[in-house]
């Protein structure tokens, strides 16, 4: 079987790493983002990961011709099209609880809202943004001091042990997904300008926290 995996930082090297160990009889392909430029920073670059383990790095253009029978996203930058993926078992680590968030800044808008929980979910790749079928999801909660960093953490550490859950499922194609029920939510890239942040002092203590905290 050959399986693609795409993406980026920690859940995507942590991930890649724990398949090509515990399912060696696989065939591996990798993808990075766009910005993965082969060496650690803040975060483990999954392009340098890929290549210290010998795994063959693609272009998403290159997908539909490498005969892929199973393909996960885990933090990808790119929008997967039908044509990347005809003929392949295609998922996707989201972070939020979907239907709620879907889209981007999932980091940001669970604090700026003031959610008590958050979580990801495991889902099938289709037409929309972050609508396909849910597989799995697993919840946590945010503390009251929850940053948009500490929560993206809680975020990769939950898709990682997630995506552990399920792989016996996804690897034999038994793996079921769930439609997603009412109550959706998408945030755009247009819905934070990072480059022309405004904190709102106008507003209550509780309120300028969560701004101070997610931005």
């Amino acid at each position: 079987m050959r399986v693609c995996i795409a993406g980026k930082n920690r859940i995507a090297v942590d991930s890649l790493r724990f398949i090509s160990k515990n399912h060696p009889s696989n065939e591996f392909l990798a993808i990075a983002n766009r910005t993965d430029q082969g060496h650690d920073g803040s975060q483990p670059s999954f392009k340098k990961a890929a290549a210290q383990l010998g795994i063959e790095l693609i272009e998403l253009d290159a997908l539909a011709q490498s005969h892929v029978d199973l393909f996960i996203s885990l933090e990808f930058d790119r929008i997967i099209k039908a044509e990347h993926i005809e003929g392949c078992r295609a998922y996707n680590i989201h972070f939020s609880l979907l239907p709620r968030y879907r889209g981007v800044y999932t980091s940001a808008w669970p604090i700026l809202n003031g959610e008590s929980h958050s979580g990801v979910s495991l889902h099938e790749i289709d037409s929309g943004i972050d609508t396909g079928p849910i597989v799995d999801q697993a919840h946590f909660a945010l503390s009251t001091d929850e940053t948009a960093e500490s929560l993206y953490e809680k975020y990769q550490t939950q898709g990682i042990l997630l995506l552990q859950k399920n792989l016996p499922t996804l690897l034999d194609g038994t793996a079921i997904g769930k439609p997603q029920g009412e109550g959706a939510t998408y945030f755009s890239k247009a819905s934070i300008d990072y480059g022309n942040l405004n904190i709102d002092c106008n507003v209550t203590a509780e309120e300028l926290s969560r701004q101070l905290r997610a931005f």
